[in-house]
């Protein structure tokens, strides 16, 4: 056999060796990749289930929601057994539902004390000009104070804020406008992450009424629940 011959038959043989390493490689790779999305599967399975039953939002958080909590993209290690992270969801889930039970009963007993219902009584001063009475008039501008003033209450998962600008012209303290309002998220586990808010000025402005519609994170489970909070905040209050 010459010396062509050989080195076509050894070069056949490394190939083929190299293809048959490659194979089994690759088809590993495929069958591990396979493997780690199908074993979330029973986790989810959980999810939509205590979903259905209690109506509530609950689910593995997303790559982008990792980047803004630093929570880590769930893996069936991090989630652990199954019957953990059930007894974990369904307690989730029983607070997120009572959570938003009382944001909706708040806002709807709100809706009685809009602006705009209350009657406020003066007694009005002459009003001069070159001596003479020419009507009869009421005006707080010289009575009143007005400044900023800032309120934070305490709430799931962090603390809320409501600054703007208060006044006691009308005899009691009331909100004239809002400069910011804001949370605060904890620095520890439960943390809650808004991204709506709606507000509304109640019992003739004396009061600010937030409701704020965000993600809870009960701890670092790689689960967030979507809720809803409401929180009064004063002007009185404010005034302090």
């Amino acid at each position: 056999m010459n010396m062509a011959i050989k080195r076509r038959i050894l070069s056949g043989l490394i190939v083929s060796s190299l293809v048959a390493v490659m194979l089994p490689v690759q088809a590993m790779a495929s069958s591990s990749q396979i493997t780690g999305t199908e074993s979330l599967a029973p986790y989810q399975a959980i999810l939509d289930s205590v979903n259905a039953q209690y109506g509530t939002d609950i689910h593995l958080i997303t790559t982008q929601e990792s980047l803004l909590t630093g929570i880590p993209v769930p893996t069936a290690s991090s989630l652990g057994a199954l019957g953990e992270f059930e007894a974990e969801i369904i307690a989730l889930a029983e607070f997120s539902s009572a959570t938003n039970a009382a944001t909706q009963q708040a806002t709807a007993a709100a809706q009685a004390r809009a602006v705009g219902n209350a009657t406020t009584t003066v007694t009005l001063d002459p009003i001069y000009e070159d001596g003479e009475v020419i009507g009869m008039g009421w005006s707080a501008l010289a009575l009143q104070t007005v400044k900023t003033g800032s309120l934070t209450k305490a709430m799931n998962g962090g603390q809320g804020n409501v600054t703007g600008t208060i006044s006691n012209g009308n005899g009691y303290w009331q909100w004239l406008s809002y400069s910011s309002i804001t949370f605060y998220i904890a620095a520890a586990f439960p943390k809650f992450y808004p991204d709506t808010i709606s507000y509304s000025n109640l019992d003739n402005s004396r009061t600010c009424a937030v409701t704020w519609w965000g993600t809870y994170y009960s701890s670092s489970a790689s689960t967030g629940s979507f809720i809803s909070q409401y929180k009064e905040f004063g002007a009185a209050s404010a005034a302090v």
